[in-house]
């Protein structure tokens, strides 16, 4: 923590911000390899300027995973609409 009480964290994958010796990428594709067993998913991937969104699709396909939408869990509107 600074003198001024405020923490400030920087998540910068591509180096704009910082320079972290890579460990931008060594998170993300540490991640993948812990949850899917995929090595290296974000390695030789260009990522300077593009979106997360961009990279998540693109190391997935590369891992051979594919991204399905989550089920709905709860319909909300309809809960609401019941308790009014």
């Amino acid at each position: 923590m600074s003198r001024s009480g405020t923490t400030i964290l920087l998540f910068d994958i591509d180096g704009t911000l910082l320079l972290s010796g890579g460990a931008g990428l060594r998170a993300p594709n540490y991640t993948f390899l812990e949850q899917f067993g995929a090595t290296e998913a974000f390695a030789g991937l260009r990522v300077t300027g593009r979106t997360n969104p961009l990279l998540l699709r693109d190391a997935l396909a590369r891992a051979g995973l594919d991204l399905k939408p989550a089920p709905p869990s709860v319909d909300v509107s309809a809960t609401a609409t019941a308790n009014c």
